[in-house]
């Protein structure tokens, strides 16, 4: 199953993101809520089927005049929980060099 990468794609929503800290502003955990949407086209006519026993398995398609394309969409909703860390930024003034407080 090749992919044909050029007609396939893939889009990210965020509906929210939160940001809590951990008594500092320095150092803190941002989650959200999101949907992603994948749109795969393959090369060739493909084709997958799920056997009674869970295992994915690929189909010898002979005939394959009734197929038009070949492709998967899938959608996910992402709930991203990311570590994030904040450096105080320093200010250059001449020589002198001093932290923002």
């Amino acid at each position: 199953m090749d992919l044909n990468t050029g007609r396939s794609w893939a889009t990210d929503l965020n509906f929210a993101q939160y940001s809590l800290g951990f008594g500092t502003s320095y150092v803190g955990l941002v989650t959200g809520l999101g949907i992603e949407f994948n749109n795969y086209y393959f090369d060739h006519d493909n084709s997958i089927t799920e056997s009674v026993d869970d295992q994915v398995i690929k189909v010898d398609l002979s005939d394959t005049s009734g197929l038009v394309k070949s492709k998967l969409f899938v959608t996910f909703i992402r709930v991203p929980l990311l570590l994030e860390f904040q450096f105080p930024r320093a200010y250059r003034t001449g020589r002198v060099l001093y932290q923002q407080v």
